[in-house]
């Protein structure tokens, strides 16, 4: 072979390795678009079911919070709803309060009733109704949780009409009590003056010898602190019976407060007064029994009794 055809052949040579080179280059950087390609594809589906995945988290935790929402609202109204039968109940054995005192009492009860069987039905119309999957289907602005936090800002329950007749109740017991005391302390008086006018001085009170001038002070007592237990009842009633739910109000709230604590403390007095004044009529009781051989009636033990007995529980 001479020199110009060996020559031809290195030059071919190199042009096959070059085209070769360039062929691997080609397949190299083909097989790196594919694998990009495919890289791309399975990160674009790994986020979609990511996305899908963190939807359906979201969506489980809303329709669970949404569900405790509604069975707490059943609980919360229906415990407000009993309060105010038993209230309602209560109304019909009070005899001392006026017929338009009832009528308002009652009216509000029969009001909120209803109020709150609307509120719950709202809720689990919301409850139903409320988007889920989205960040701000449960937020503070969304209907379910407004309705839900108004049955303890606007339906003011325990804040008011609860503690409201509760304290009418109790002066109507007041009152009930003083009728019965107001009729014993007659029947001890004239006990006392005709003991008295037979000329007796000194009673017995178990062995303690008592002067009948002591058991006179001492329904003069009984019958001052009537009198005040009265008084004291007529200023709860006064105080409490005109007072209407605040509504959200602050300063009505305040108010409504304020009057409710003068009210409690009028028939904490109240109920210390025929405390004190059941003690007398014991004390009166036990020595004219011991000046006679019989009990002076019972009638008249059990109204003392019933009077002491029936405060206490408030």
């Amino acid at each position: 072979m001479n020199i110009k055809n060996i020559k031809k052949a290195g030059l071919s040579v190199a042009i096959l390795a070059t085209g070769l080179i360039a062929l691997m280059i080609g397949l190299m950087a083909t097989t790196a678009s594919a694998r990009m390609v495919s890289t791309t594809r399975i990160a674009s589906t790994t986020m979609r079911v990511s996305s899908t995945t963190r939807q359906k988290v979201l969506a489980n935790r809303q329709n669970q919070a949404i569900g405790l929402i509604d069975s707490k609202s059943v609980q919360e109204i229906t415990s407000r709803i009993t309060s105010l039968g038993a209230l309602s109940t209560r109304l019909t054995s009070m005899k001392n309060l006026s017929a338009s005192e009832l009528s308002t009492l009652s009216g509000e009860i029969t009001t909120l009733t209803g109020e709150l069987t609307g509120l719950q039905a709202k809720i689990q119309a919301d409850a139903s109704s409320t988007p889920v999957g989205t960040s701000g289907a449960l937020g503070s602005s969304s209907p379910l949780r407004q309705d839900f936090s108004s049955i303890t800002k606007a339906y003011r329950v325990y804040a008011l009409v609860i503690p409201q007749t509760q304290i009418l109740a109790a002066a109507d017991r007041v009152n009930t009590i003083i009728t019965s005391l107001t009729t014993l302390s007659a029947k001890l008086q004239s006990r006392l003056s005709a003991a008295q006018s037979n000329g007796t001085t000194v009673g017995m009170a178990g062995t303690v010898a008592v002067s009948f001038a002591s058991l006179q002070s001492d329904l003069t007592d009984l019958n001052a602190k009537t009198v005040d237990a009265q008084k004291q009842a007529t200023a709860a009633v006064a105080a409490v019976s005109t007072l209407v739910p605040d509504n959200g109000n602050i300063t009505v709230a305040a108010s409504n407060t304020t009057t409710l604590k003068t009210g409690r403390g009028d028939i904490e007095t109240a109920q210390k007064d025929i405390a004190t004044a059941d003690k007398d009529v014991h004390t009166i009781v036990a020595a004219l029994e011991g000046v006679h051989a019989s009990p002076i009636t019972s009638t008249t033990t059990s109204i003392s009794a019933s009077a002491s007995s029936t405060v206490s529980n408030q």
